[in-house]
């Protein structure tokens, strides 16, 4: 028998209603939501906690304000999610919630029917970005390995190996997002180089990104 030992965690349904926002992600990429981030020092400040929570979230940008003071029947603190959170309510679109919670239930059936899948990453890097990646590349290619014909890779191929192997984190450093810069689909990216695993192998695909079964190291710290 598949056990899931992890904690679930569904973040703020207020005031969304595009269901193709949300996603799944570790509680480390997830400082765009309010409520996340709340949690998420709780437990970084209580209980030493920085990562392994799956969050069922949206990304889509909230599409009203919360309620007036004035507009709640009875004590406020009723209204209150969690202990110092907001009091004020926040309209709520009722099929969202239900969405939240059949995405979680996709996610936990698949694995223990022992066929997990990854969700995508919730960071948001734009079109021109990856474009100056395969520019930087190229450059250290010409100046560092005096390879003046250029990688063996073309644009896609570096949206791949930035996206999906390495997530939009650094390969040098932690496989979650530092404290500062987790800001979930908004964290800073442009620091990012491609740069090649084997200095004495052309930059491939499975130079920079991975070789086999293996990951290889892709992302590194730009100069």
């Amino acid at each position: 028998m598949v056990e899931v030992n992890q904690m679930w965690v569904c973040c703020s349904a207020g005031a969304k209603a595009d269901p193709s926002r949300v996603r799944i992600a570790d509680i480390s990429e997830c400082g765009s939501d309010p409520l996340a981030r709340t949690v998420r020092r709780g437990l970084r400040k209580l209980h030493g906690i920085f990562s392994g929570i799956q969050v069922v979230l949206s990304t889509e940008r909230p599409r009203c304000t919360l309620r007036p003071v004035e507009e709640l029947e009875g004590n406020p603190l009723d209204y209150q999610v969690i202990p110092n959170f907001r009091v004020r309510p926040i309209p709520v679109l009722g099929t969202i919630p239900a969405i939240f919670g059949m995405a979680a239930a996709s996610h936990i059936l698949c694995t223990l029917a022992q066929q997990p899948y990854t969700p995508d990453p919730v960071f948001r890097i734009a079109d021109k970005q990856y474009v100056a990646l395969l520019e930087r590349l190229r450059q250290r290619e010409e100046v560092v390995f005096g390879n003046n014909a250029g990688p063996e890779v073309d644009l896609e191929d570096v949206m791949y190996i930035v996206r999906e192997v390495w997530r939009g984190l650094s390969a040098k450093g932690p496989r979650i997002a530092p404290v500062g810069l987790d800001r979930a689909h908004n964290r800073p990216t442009s620091h990012l180089t491609l740069t090649r695993w084997d200095a004495g192998k052309p930059a491939t695909v499975n130079n920079l990104g991975r070789s086999g079964l293996l990951h290889r190291v892709a992302v590194m710290p730009g100069p």
